[in-house]
């Protein structure tokens, strides 16, 4: 079942992404994010405690952490292992004293940007030194070939099939990941369409999600069958509906639609279908929006799917396509439709059609350093930039409606959910068009200082670029009687603007705080915004701090610096095994891999730790990690991670797409 009791939720956003451990109590999961701290990990400088706001009998709450490693239990939790207890009472930074059980809250800004985080994180890597003066790429590329059949290949062609069902998943993602030949993509094709029919469902759709880098139009109907075979199992089937979206065919896009609308696909396929619809995309299908309008529409659909048809409107992408649709659907009666609308508008392109030509042109250009754009480019962009003006004049009142319509839906609607992706998705407009009405009413709306609120409006006003954001952030870091979770928003606000002004303040947290989960924020505020200075304060709190929080965001901070000093600090701690606590020690090879560095003392070292059995957790972390550092994706953006989603509807899709993404 796709909606999830809060329970349910709260154990299941802790299944895979990316794997941690300590030996055998831990798992392959999500972090719960939120903001308090269990006893055991605070500082020694930390204040006490406060009482347990659930009852004794009640299992501890999972703190906060990272979408990628953390611990747990043994074994993946899954919907059909999942144990009939009680919901617990999540960590929280809330404001004052807790007041008996309380439901667990999935709306907080600390879950929003877990899940939502890559669209903001810098692109900065460990470049290759190059002794040549001519053009060179302006990003990173894929390993060649030829590396990866001397020391990737062999490694991964043994762990494919792997006793340690983590590590096998793991291998069989980054096979597909990294293969950088038609030979090598045609091996990993034959191996991953062999494993979709495996017995075990969590290597079947491991090698789904390999399958999304190198299947051809071959692969469609064998993955397809699967998908429509009803003694697969459901997740397996999602999966593949959605792997089929790499191919943006006419063919996949037909086969899709017959998924999302047959009443033989089962419910999580069925939605799977949907969301993979959206990003299919209309190039191939003129008929898409049509489809997703009248399934939307159909009050005789289950709501999960009308929520999910609006929702690839977003996915789409087309403003002039959507806007209309969406904005009528922020007052359907269903939350979950509205909640989808909500963030759907925020994810539209809101870029004029100039601007999106004239984006398309330079393209080829900005990939590689030194090269010129051609005169007759150029002159073909300066006209193009003469159109900016009056298309977007043409666009603003439509503009102006959305604005109203989810300033509204900000304000009076009754769900809190949707009172927060507004503000979210009111920031992310007001960065592509500068609308100030949108930027004035997330300032009056922070204002009110309602708790939960004023940190997306903070959170809102700094994606917006907002001139007065920088300073809100300031006073909500180190004003009088800040609560933890706005400070911790602070920090991220200020990685989010960029601003290098901000660093003193930055550095004063990780230095001083007793605050584990705010030094950690602290730290990737540092990271996002880059200054290479940071990274002493960085190294020195990775290096003391005795919080595997801080610990593991401190590695993430590293990586986000993008400096070589950074990955050999990394690299150190991996080789001698300092770290015990899988959740750091997969979170050091995870930030090792987001580096790209790709030096040999970087390389090798993962892949004599992906060799190294003594803790399949951080074993298959390894595996995954080299698929990261391999390829030219900064970071790892496939599926639900690509645009907005209504994550209180699919936390189990979540849990299982961000896996080892």
């Amino acid at each position: 079942m796709l909606r999830l009791r809060s329970w349910i939720i709260a154990a299941l956003i802790a299944l895979p992404l990316a794997v941690l451990g300590s030996t055998a109590d831990s798992c392959i999961r999500f972090k719960k994010p939120g903001g308090s701290v269990p006893p055991g990990m605070r500082e020694p400088s930390d204040p006490a405690p406060e009482p347990p706001a659930s009852d004794p009998t009640d299992p501890p709450p999972v703190p906060p952490g990272d979408t990628t490693p953390g611990s747990g239990p043994k074994g993946p939790v899954t919907p059909g292992n999942l144990p009939p207890k009680a919901p617990t009472t999540p960590p929280s930074t809330g404001d004052g004293p807790a007041r008996g059980k309380q439901a667990v809250d999935d709306t907080t800004w600390e879950t929003w940007w877990e899940l939502n985080r890559i669209d903001f994180f810098p692109r900065r890597w460990v470049a290759p030194v190059t002794t040549n003066d001519g053009p060179r790429f302006a990003g990173p590329q894929h390993v060649s070939a030829e590396l990866v059949e001397a020391k990737l290949f062999p490694v991964l062609r043994k762990l494919v099939d792997d006793k340690q069902v983590f590590v096998q998943e793991a291998a069989l993602i980054t096979m597909g990941r990294t293969a950088a030949s038609e030979s090598q993509r045609a091996e990993a094709r034959e191996i991953l369409l062999k494993k979709i029919g495996h017995k075990n469902h969590l290597i079947a759709r491991a090698a789904a999600l390999g399958l999304f880098y190198v299947a051809d139009e071959n692969s469609v109907r064998p993955m397809y069958l699967v998908a429509k075979d009803p003694k697969a199992e459901d997740d397996v089937r999602a999966f593949l509906a959605l792997t089929l979206t790499a191919l943006k065919s006419p063919m996949s896009g037909e086969l899709l639609k017959d998924l999302a609308s047959s009443k033989e696909s089962a419910f999580e396929l069925a939605a799977a279908a949907y969301m993979a619809l959206g990003f299919n995309g209309i190039e191939n299908d003129p008929t898409l929006a049509e489809f997703l309008d009248e399934k939307s529409k159909d009050k005789e659909l289950r709501v999960e799917f009308r929520a999910e048809a609006i929702e690839s409107f977003g996915r789409i992408g087309d403003f002039a396509l959507g806007q209309a649709r969406l904005r009528k659907a922020l007052s359907d009666k269903d939350e979950d439709v509205r909640r989808s609308a909500t963030i759907a508008l925020g994810v539209l392109d809101y870029r004029t059609p100039a601007e999106i030509q004239i984006a398309a042109i330079r393209a080829p250009y900005e990939a590689v350093v030194g090269a010129p754009v051609p005169p007759a480019k150029e002159q073909q962009i300066s006209a193009l930039e003469t159109l900016i003006q009056t298309q977007r004049q043409e666009m603003s009142k439509d503009v102006k409606e959305v604005v109203r319509a989810l300033t509204e839906a900000m304000v009076k609607d009754g769900d809190v959910f949707v009172n927060r992706m507004a503000a979210v998705s009111l920031g992310r407009i007001a960065a592509t068009t500068g609308n100030q009405d949108a930027i004035k009413h997330l300032e009056s709306a922070y204002k009110k200082d309602q708790v939960g609120m004023r940190e997306f409006c903070l959170l809102a006003l700094a994606i917006a670029k907002a001139p007065g954001a920088h300073e809100l952030a300031a006073e909500a870091l180190t004003g009088k009687n800040r609560p933890p979770t706005t400070r911790g928003a602070a920090c991220i606000a200020f990685g989010i603007l960029g601003d290098p002004k901000a660093d003193e303040m930055l550095r004063n947290v990780i230095d001083n705080d007793a605050h584990p989960y705010i030094r950690g924020y602290a730290a990737l505020g540092l990271g996002m915004v880059g200054t290479p200075s940071s990274l002493k304060n960085i190294q020195q709190m990775l290096r003391t701090t005795r919080s595997p929080v801080s610990r593991a965001y401190a590695a993430l901070a590293l990586a986000l610096l993008g400096t070589s000093q950074g990955a050999d600090d990394i690299v150190s701690i991996i080789k001698t095994d300092e770290v015990r606590d899988g959740f750091v020690a997969s979170h050091m090879v995870y930030a090792l891999g987001l580096t790209k560095d790709r030096r040999p003392a970087t390389f090798d070292a993962l892949l004599a730790k992906a060799q190294d059995d003594s803790d399949m957790y951080v074993q298959a972390a390894t595996v995954a990690a080299i698929g990261y550092l391999s390829t030219g994706e900064f970071y790892p953006k496939r599926h639900l991670m690509a645009k907005g989603f209504n994550y209180l509807m699919n936390l189990d899709l979540v849990s299982n797409y961000f896996y080892k993404l």
